[in-house]
């Protein structure tokens, strides 16, 4: 099987480049896997740098480490509406904290 020519990928790379510009792509995380668009509480410390992977935030927050604007959270499987995190400050330990934009 021959390999596709520079000019057909080059067509195809404008043709990807032009429905990004429209937003005519599809998101990569289909709505299906979490139809509310809500944040899940590890998900959340992960990706502000809190914890390292989804394990270990759980565990911190099954320990009591984890507070949101000083509330202590005891749900490792908590969900939140994105809307009510924003300006919210959550603590992980004595020393990490982050505010949520």
């Amino acid at each position: 099987m021959d390999a596709p020519g520079v000019e057909v990928l080059l067509g195809i790379d404008r043709e990807y480049r032009e429905k990004a510009r429209a937003g005519l792509l599809r998101l990569i995380a289909p709505r299906r896997l979490n139809p509310d668009g809500k944040a899940w509480l590890p998900k959340v410390m992960v990706g502000t740098g809190l914890a390292t992977s989804n394990g270990e935030a759980r565990r911190a927050v099954q320990q009591g480490g984890v507070r949101l604007d000083g509330v202590a959270l005891d749900d490792p499987e908590a969900e939140f509406e994105p809307e009510t995190l924003r300006g919210k400050v959550l603590q992980v330990g004595r020393r990490r904290f982050v505010r949520l934009t």
